[in-house]
């Protein structure tokens, strides 16, 4: 693993943790059902990009 890998999965780690922390604690006030879901869709997309910014040049040498 070289250091760009590992702060891609530092940051995937940090996603994963915010999806389940931030819901829970910092929308938890908000009563309808788009307060999480809001903060699910954007965690979803910035995964999304992570992962494509990580996978981008593989199979490439390095």
């Amino acid at each position: 693993m070289n250091k760009t890998e590992k702060v891609f999965g530092v940051i995937m780690f940090v996603i994963i943790i915010a999806s389940y922390v931030i819901p829970f604690t910092m929308v938890s006030g908000i009563t309808k059902w788009y307060g999480s879901f809001f903060i699910w869709v954007v965690l979803a997309i910035l995964t999304i990009v992570v992962n494509n910014l990580w996978t981008r040049n593989w199979g490439e040498e390095e």
